[in-house]
């Protein structure tokens, strides 16, 4: 099997895409981490966790959960997004400051930017009785 054939059939498999997520995650937040100038030493102790942790986390060798995601990101100033879209789709983030201009797209015109819609949703879920009635 030559590796353009191998290279298709790992990309079939959720072993493989997990892989290019946790990479992707763990270069972001390095390089959120190095912007703020936090070293990992400093990340270890905001997390409370000592420092071969959070050293196995950026080698991507650790427990990958949402929950971790969210304690290395926080820790940071950063919140976590995950985004589910059609395998032939290229996805390109925007970020937007509150209070600041849109955007512009591609063409140049200016981008709105939606609220996410579940944020509604989880309104409604706090203004709920805690037993669900």
């Amino acid at each position: 099997m030559n590796v353009q054939a191998k290279l298709k059939e790992l990309r079939q498999g959720a072993e493989y895409w997990s892989e290019v997520l946790v990479h992707e995650f763990t270069d972001a937040l390095d390089a959120a981490r190095r912007t703020r100038e936090v070293t990992r030493s400093e990340m270890a102790d905001r997390m409370g966790v000592n420092k071969a942790y959070v050293t196995k986390l950026f080698n991507g060798n650790a427990n990958f959960t949402v929950l971790t995601m969210v304690k290395a990101a926080r820790v940071l100033g950063l919140r976590v997004h995950i985004h589910i879209a059609p395998e032939d789709v290229e996805v390109q983030w925007m970020e937007q400051v509150p209070g600041t201009p849109a955007p512009r797209s591609p063409s140049g015109e200016r981008a709105e930017l939606p609220s996410p819609p579940h944020r509604d949703r989880l309104e409604s879920v706090r203004d709920e009785p805690e037993d669900g009635r």
